[in-house]
């Protein structure tokens, strides 16, 4: 399976409109694995231009957080925002809540500030 990444899209030229959001889900549970494949068969069917970070992404930082480790949060927050600048990211797609819930409302109090959309959501405008 294809699945584009960001870095070798930037190196080539080229542009993409949303960036796909894996997730430590969607990366290490079997079930959830099925989810990302499944997705991204769709936006590769489309013809979606489309990317994943791959070895760039880390985690959210969300389970540091829920658990008071908000020193390790916020590194791993600015690390991410840090990378997505530097591509240029602006439009994010998650399939995990927390991931989504994480990028969404907790990472512009970080200077993070990015359109982050459910793939339900995404999904459904699609359709439409």
């Amino acid at each position: 399976m294809k699945i584009p990444i960001v870095s070798e899209l930037i190196s080539e030229g080229k542009n993409i409109d949303i960036l796909f959001w894996v997730g430590c889900a969607g990366n290490f549970d079997a079930r959830a694995q099925k989810v990302t494949r499944a997705f991204c068969n769709i936006l590769n069917e489309i013809n979606y231009s489309y990317a994943i970070l791959g070895e760039d992404e880390k985690c959210t930082g969300d389970p540091a957080r829920r658990a008071g480790n908000e020193f390790l949060f916020q590194m791993l927050a600015l690390q991410n925002i840090e990378t997505l600048n530097q591509y240029g990211i602006k439009k994010i797609v998650c399939t995990c809540p927390h991931c989504f819930n994480t990028i969404k409302n907790e990472y512009p109090q970080l200077g993070g500030n990015y359109e982050v959309i459910h793939y339900s959501e995404f999904l459904d405008n699609l359709i439409k």
